[in-house]
């Protein structure tokens, strides 16, 4: 109670308009963790806002943040809370999440498979899906947190020198693409004839990741039928054009090197154990960033913004304090939230630097 009424009421100032804030809900919900509720309305009496968010302290031994996909696999879906409750064992309890990346879902008209989230997914240390867009969250092991547009790069190298690069994991294999596929992604590699495609397996049963070059063994004879299946915890690789002629040649038993990388915009690898991604900045060093139009488009495709329920994660200035974010939307006592205000409303509960997951009716705290 004492907590509670220490933060009981204030004000902000989101987008140049001063708004009110009272406090719902202040306590301490696990290791180093306090969850907050805020009303949030403007001098006006208008425009009201619920702000859901907890802020965890990393530097506690006891609480870590990490990834979770839906069943252990892209085409997987599941509530925040049925994944905490399936994922949590004796000594390691889930007990707050967000709701990450954007998916793909009926009606979208995209060719990947519906649970896809859009863009780069690691969990503990394994990639699932890489593909060179979008904004990251990443983790690496001792919990520092990285937010930024990073750079996806792969490569594969043969016993003779030469190399080609992979332009995804578990994507489409487009025009000349060499794509590397795993078992996260289904049973076959869905890609069409007139490719060619081997399946490989680690030389010692490494984890694909990110930072390490790793030797794969060819297994087997290669396809051109398309569509391959992929083996249990295996892996196939697959070209197509130039990528395919690269590819011509290697038989059973031939030792090929695959690296994967993640940058930052500096250039500096990314050691992450964790990456969920996101779209886009929406705070970076204390100020707000211009991307009021990055999510939504109108009818002819010219960006617009609206209010919607939103969904952020964002550090302090030490970097030690997370902030898991949540502002309703579409009701009457909440309103919801342009990028920017989501931003400005980071930077009053103590972000310097945060990012945009996905919002809509996949907002939850």
């Amino acid at each position: 109670m004492l907590s509670m009424a220490a933060m009981a009421s204030g004000t902000w100032t989101l987008q140049g308009e001063k708004h009110l804030v009272d406090t719902l809900f202040h306590a301490k919900v696990g290791p180093g963790t306090t969850q907050t509720s805020l009303s949030v309305i403007n001098e006006k009496g208008t425009l009201p806002l619920r702000v859901f968010y907890t802020t965890t302290d990393l530097s506690n031994e006891y609480v870590d943040i990490k990834h979770v996909k839906a069943q252990d696999k892209l085409t997987g879906t599941a509530t925040v809370p049925s994944m905490a409750t399936t994922k949590s064992k004796p000594g390691e309890v889930y007990f707050a999440g967000i709701n990450a990346d954007f998916f793909h879902m009926n009606g979208m008209g995209l060719e990947t498979p519906i649970g896809y989230p859009l863009a780069t997914t690691v969990v503990n240390k394994e990639v699932y899906y890489a593909v060179p867009w979008r904004t990251q969250m990443a983790i690496d092991d001792n919990k520092k947190i990285y937010l930024a547009d990073m750079a996806y790069s792969g490569a594969v190298k043969k016993a003779d020198g030469s190399t080609y690069p992979i332009s995804s994991v578990n994507y489409l294999r487009n025009d000349h693409n060499l794509t590397l596929y795993t078992s996260r992604k289904g049973a076959s590699t869905g890609t069409a004839a007139g490719g060619v495609e081997f399946v490989i397996a680690p030389e010692n049963n490494e984890v694909l990741s990110f930072g390490k070059a790793i030797k794969f063994k060819v297994s087997g004879a290669s396809s051109a039928a398309g569509n391959m299946s992929i083996p249990s915890g295996g892996f196939v690789l697959s070209g197509h054009g130039n990528a395919a002629n690269f590819m011509n040649g290697l038989a059973d038993g031939d030792v090929l090197e695959v690296t994967l990388s993640l940058k930052m915009p500096n250039g500096a690898e990314v050691p992450a154990r964790d990456v969920a991604s996101g779209c886009p900045m929406i705070l970076e060093n204390g100020v707000v960033l211009d991307n009021d139009g990055a999510l939504e488009q109108d009818q002819n495709g010219n960006p617009t913004r609206s209010r919607q329920p939103r969904t952020a994660v964002g550090y302090d200035a030490t970097g030690k304090n997370l902030v898991m974010l949540v502002v309703d939307g579409r009701s009457d006592i909440s309103v919801g939230a342009y990028p920017k205000v989501l931003a400005d409303i980071m930077r009053e509960v103590g972000c310097v630097t945060a990012m945009n997951f996905d919002g809509g009716g996949s907002s939850t705290l």
